[in-house]
């Protein structure tokens, strides 16, 4: 009887432990580009962990307020996940520009302005959206 309280009583210890230590929000995304980083804006996102779930929504990314990295026209820009999204779940879109892609990373405009981009991509425990804004330079 001992040795089956003793089983129990590690089991639950681990399973607090692992509950613990799980991450109870989606990855963070960093923009990085040849002169500088930035962290993305988390967006709205459905998230599990081992004893919970739930959705968040955040107002349109329009409305938020979203850090603004400087870059050069025609730059490479590369995103960096603190956990790989699942494969062929990625898109990155450019608001009000219309361009998409599903790659990690994406050249430039080559017109100067300021451009906001929406990424979304999922994982095995939930899907996520972030924004970000480039601030190009001629």
């Amino acid at each position: 009887m001992k040795k089956i309280i003793v089983i129990i009583v590690l089991a639950l210890t681990l399973v607090f432990c692992i509950a613990l230590y799980e991450k109870t929000m989606p990855p963070t995304l960093t923009i990085e580009a040849q002169r500088g980083h930035i962290e993305a804006t988390q967006s709205s996102y459905c998230w599990a962990s081992f004893f919970s779930a739930s959705c968040v929504d955040m107002v349109e990314p329009s409305h938020m307020q979203v850090t603004s990295l400087s870059v050069q026209a025609g730059e490479i820009i590369t995103l960096q996940f603190s956990e790989k999204p699942l494969s062929d779940t990625l898109t990155i879109s450019q608001i009000d520009g219309g361009n998409v892609t599903t790659n990690t990373s994406f050249i430039t405009p080559n017109m100067p302005g300021s451009y906001m981009y929406v990424v979304s991509g999922q994982w095995s425990r939930g899907s996520a959206s972030y924004v970000f804004s480039l601030q190009v330079r001629a």
